[in-house]
C-alpha cells in the first residue's frame, strides 16, 4: 500500500534526522550548550516517529509486532530501568537525566524505541541512506574538529569542562573524539561499497582517515582506540567478501593482527612518538581508575538494583576510597563511572547490569549470524554496522552514554539484529480491521488485492496532533528551563541581578525536579544582600538533591551567616553524612563546630583533616586552637608550630 510505504519512509526519513542531527545540533541559548539540545531533538525526533506510527496503525488497523529477540531484551531491561528509577531518592531527577549527561528513564526508553523503530522500518528497507546521512553529518562535524586541530575557532567559547579544546559540537573532546571512532569503520565500509560511485567511496576513504586523524589531535585516545578497532572489523569483513581479495584473506588476517599487536607493544614499551600516547593512555587511566573502584564498592553494598538511576554523583563521596578523597579533595569529582556497564551496575545493579549485557550478547550473536548468512554487498554493509557498533563498546568502557553517542548505539543495535538475522514480524489485527478485499479474476492468485485503509478523520488527526503536541511540550521543558537559566547567568554576569533573579525563577518553577537552578539562584540572592531568600532557595536545592554536597554546604554557610546555628549544624551533619572522608568538608565543619562551642568535635575533625594532608597552614592554626580548649596545650602548641613552619604569615594570627 502506498500509504504504509509512505508512512514507514517518513520513519526512516525522522529516525535518521533524529540520528545524524544529533551530532549538529547545539544552541548557545542554553546554559548547557550541547547535551540538553540534543537530547531534547532525539525525543522529539522519537515523537514525531511514533506519531506516524500511529496514523498508520489507525488506518490499517494492524500493528506490527517485533520478533522475541528483539522485544524482549528491550522489555527486560525497560522493566529494569523503572526499577532503577523507583528506587532513587530523587525519581524526578533520575527519570529526566542531570543536566549535561541525560542518562534518565525517558532518555533510555526512547533509546530502546529507536532501537526497534530502526529495526522496524529497516525490514525491508536498506539502512544505506541513514549511513549516508551519519557520513554527511560527519563532514561539517569533522571539519570543525579539523578547524580547531590548527587553531581556528569561529565560536569565542568558555571551556568548562577538562580536556583540549578539540571538541567540535560536542563540547567534550572525549565524546567528540568517541563519536569519530564510530564514524570511521561506517566511512570505511562505504569506501568498499560498490554500489556508491567512484568518487563517493573515495570521499569516504577520506572521511575514514579523517576521523580518525582529528580523534588523535584531540587529545583523546579512546576514539582512535576504538575507531581502529572497528576499522579492523570491517577491513577483515572485506578481505573475506571481496572475491579478488579472498585469496589473500589469510594474509591479511595476519597483517592485521600483526599491525595490532606491534602498535600494542611499541606503546608498552614506549618507543618514539608511541611514548606520548603511553603517557596520554596512563594519564586517562589514573583519572578512571578511582572512580570504577568507587562504583564496585556501590554495587557491594546494593548488588541487586543499585542506588538509583543516574544516583551515582550523590553517593561518590561517600563510597569513594579514602586515597581519592585525600588527593582530589573537591577540586575533582565526578557524576558517572565513565564506564557504561559500571554505570547500569550503580544505578540499578545486577538486574539492570543483566538486561544491558544481554541485549549486547543479542547483538553481538546477530552480527556473528549475519556474517555467516549474508554475502557480497550484504555482509560488506552489515560489517560496516558492525565495526561502528564494536567501535562503540570499546569506547563504552571509559566513557558515558550521552545522547549522540547512545542513540548510535541503539540504533545500530537494532540495523544489526534486523539484518544479520532477519526475524519474522507478526501482524496483529485490532478490532474493526477492516477485512482484505476478495481476489477478483484469475490475476489476483499472482497479486494479492490492496488492504483497505480507514479514513484518517479529524478527530482522529486532532487527538494525534494534541498528543504529539503535548509530548513534545513536555520534553523541551528541560530546554526551556535551562534556556532561561542561561539568560539569567548572562543577565548576573553582566550585573543586573533583578533581571537574572527573574528568570532563575523561571527555571525554578519550569523544571521542579532541577537542584541547580534553586542553588544559582540563591548565590544571586546572597549578593543582593536578601540572605533570608538566599537561604530558602539553596534550602530548595537540597530537597530537591538530598545528597548534594554543594548545596548542603551552601544551606549552612548562608545559615550560620544568619545566626541560625542550629540549622546550620544540621547542614552540617548532612555534608558530613553525604561527605565523610574529603579533609576540606572536614575542616570546614571542624572550624564550625570551633566557633560554636564543640570544641572536642572540632579536635577529631580537625585531626582527621590535617592527618590526611598536613600541608594546610590554618588548619593547623585551627586545631591549635581546638586542642586549647579541650585543655591539650602540648598538643596546641605544637599545631602552631606546624601552622607557622608551613606557612609564617600565619604567626600573627598563632600568637594571637
Amino acid at each position: 500500500m502506498r500509504f504504509v510505504a509512505a508512512s514507514l519512509r517518513w520513519q526512516r526519513g525522522l529516525l535518521t534526522a533524529g540520528v545524524a542531527g544529533s551530532a549538529l545540533v547545539f544552541w548557545r541559548g542554553t546554559l548547557d550548550v550541547f547535551n540538553t539540545t540534543k537530547a531534547t531533538w532525539i525525543l522529539l525526533c522519537v515523537i514525531a516517529v511514533a506519531a506516524v506510527g500511529a496514523a498508520r496503525i489507525y488506518r490499517t488497523r494492524i500493528a506490527v509486532l517485533p520478533p522475541r529477540v528483539l522485544w524482549l531484551p528491550a522489555v527486560v531491561m525497560a522493566v529494569a530501568l523503572v526499577v532503577a528509577t523507583l528506587t532513587s531518592e530523587t525519581v524526578m531527577l533520575s527519570v529526566v537525566g542531570r543536566s549535561g549527561r541525560h542518562t534518565g528513564l525517558a532518555m533510555y526508553l526512547a533509546y530502546l524505541a529507536v532501537m526497534l523503530v530502526a529495526a522496524r522500518t529497516h525490514r525491508e528497507a536498506s539502512p544505506i541512506r541513514l549511513i549516508a546521512a551519519l557520513l554527511i553529518a560527519a563532514v561539517p562535524v569533522v571539519g570543525y574538529g579539523a578547524l580547531q586541530v590548527v587553531g581556528i575557532e569561529p565560536f569565542d567559547w568558555r571551556l568548562i569542562e577538562g580536556g583540549p579544546p578539540v571538541f567540535a559540537t560536542f563540547g567534550n573532546a572525549n565524546f567528540f573524539s568517541a563519536w569519530l571512532g564510530i564514524v570511521a569503520p561506517m566511512a570505511l565500509a562505504g569506501a568498499v561499497l560498490a554500489r556508491w560511485g567512484r568518487w563517493v567511496r573515495a570521499g569516504c576513504g577520506v572521511m575514514a582517515a579523517a576521523a580518525l586523524v582529528v580523534a588523535y589531535f584531540s587529545d583523546s585516545l579512546q576514539g582512535v582506540a576504538a575507531g581502529a578497532a572497528g576499522v579492523g572489523v570491517v577491513t577483515l569483513v572485506a578481505l573475506f567478501t571481496h572475491e579478488r581479495a579472498r585469496r589473500w584473506r589469510w594474509y591479511g588476517v595476519g597483517a592485521v593482527g600483526v599491525l595490532g599487536v606491534g602498535v600494542v607493544g611499541l606503546v608498552a614499551a614506549r618507543l618514539g612518538p608511541f611514548a606520548a600516547v603511553a603517557d596520554q593512555l596512563t594519564t586517562s587511566l589514573e583519572t578512571r581508575l578511582g572512580k570504577w573502584e568507587t562504583a564496585l564498592r556501590m554495587a557491594g553494598d546494593h548488588p541487586l538494583v543499585g542506588l538509583g538511576l543516574n544516583d551515582f554523583a550523590d553517593y561518590f563521596h561517600a563510597y569513594r576510597p579514602q586515597w581519592l578523597a585525600t588527593e582530589d579533595g573537591l577540586e575533582r569529582t565526578t557524576d558517572t563511572p565513565h564506564n557504561v556497564p559500571l554505570d547500569m551496575l550503580t544505578s540499578g545493579g545486577v538486574l539492570l547490569l543483566t538486561a544491558y549485557v544481554v541485549l549486547v550478547v543479542v547483538t553481538a550473536w546477530a552480527l556473528a549470524r549475519g556474517l555467516r548468512r549474508l554475502d557480497g554487498q550484504q555482509r560488506l554493509l552489515l560489517g560496516g554496522m558492525g565495526g561502528a557498533w564494536v567501535a562503540y563498546q570499546l569506547q563504552s568502557y571509559v566513557s558515558i552514554d550521552v545522547p549522540p553517542l547512545a542513540v548510535l548505539h541503539y540504533t545500530l543495535a537494532g540495523l544489526i539484529i534486523a539484518f544479520g538475522l532477519a526475524p519474522a514480524w507478526r501482524e496483529w489485527r485490532l478490532p474493526g480491521a477492516p477485512a482484505p478485499a476478495p481476489p477478483k479474476g484469475k490475476r489476483a492468485k499472482k497479486k494479492p488485492a490492496g488492504q483497505p485503509l480507514v479514513p484518517l478523520r479529524a478527530p482522529a488527526i486532532a487527538a494525534i496532533v494534541v498528543v504529539a503536541g503535548v509530548a513534545a511540550w513536555a520534553v523541551t521543558v528541560p530546554w526551556r528551563a535551562d534556556a532561561a537559566a542561561q539568560t539569567a547567568r548572562q543577565a548576573a554576569a553582566d550585573g543586573r541581578l533583578d533581571i537574572a533573579e527573574g528568570y532563575f525563577d523561571e527555571a525554578v518553577s519550569m523544571a521542579s525536579w532541577q537542584p541547580r537552578y534553586p542553588s544559582r539562584r540563591g548565590t544571586i540572592l546572597g549578593k543582593r544582600g536578601e540572605a533570608e531568600a538566599a537561604l530558602a532557595a539553596f534550602d530548595k536545592a537540597l530537597s530537591r538533591q538530598p545528597r548534594g554536597l554543594s548545596h548542603a554546604i551552601n544551606l549552612a554557610r548562608q545559615a550560620e551567616a544568619l545566626d541560625r546555628i542550629d540549622r546550620a549544624r544540621r547542614a552540617y551533619e548532612q555534608a558530613m553524612d553525604i561527605d565523610p572522608k574529603t579533609p576540606e568538608v572536614l575542616a570546614e565543619v571542624g572550624q564550625f563546630h570551633l566557633d560554636h562551642g564543640s570544641a572536642e568535635t572540632a579536635r577529631r575533625l580537625l585531626e582527621d583533616a590535617v592527618g590526611q594532608r598536613a600541608d594546610q597552614a590554618r588548619w593547623w592554626l585551627a586545631l591549635a586552637q581546638a586542642r586549647a580548649a579541650t585543655g591539650d596545650e602540648p598538643g596546641a602548641q605544637a599545631a602552631r608550630e606546624r601552622a607557622v613552619e608551613i606557612d609564617p604569615d600565619v604567626k600573627r594570627a598563632a600568637d594571637a
